[in-house]
């Protein structure tokens, strides 16, 4: 998420939020499964939901058969404006 975190900052002026972040991994997996798959839809979504072990800004993700994806999940405190981190639970629990 750091390096994810700079270059945004960077080129926009201001701190990625979750949603930036989530934007940026769909996105990225998106064009590494392009090439694996071929022209249609069926075959995009085939080769999104065999993508395993997947690392993007927010977490390491696979996908199921059903496109579910599986990843950590961050449990986060908020205090005073600041996020501070609880627990990384396993991606399958």
């Amino acid at each position: 998420f750091r390096s994810f975190a700079k270059k945004y900052k960077k080129r926009f002026g201001e701190e990625p939020d979750v949603e930036a972040a989530h934007a940026y991994d769909a996105v990225k997996m998106f064009a590494f499964a392009i090439p694996t798959a071929s022209t249609t839809a069926d075959q995009a979504t085939a080769a999104l939901y065999g993508m395993k072990n997947f690392k993007g800004a927010t977490g390491t993700m696979s996908f199921d058969a059903n496109g579910d994806v599986h990843k950590p999940l961050a449990l986060m405190k908020y205090e005073n404006g600041k996020a501070h981190l609880v627990e990384l639970l396993p991606a399958d629990l």
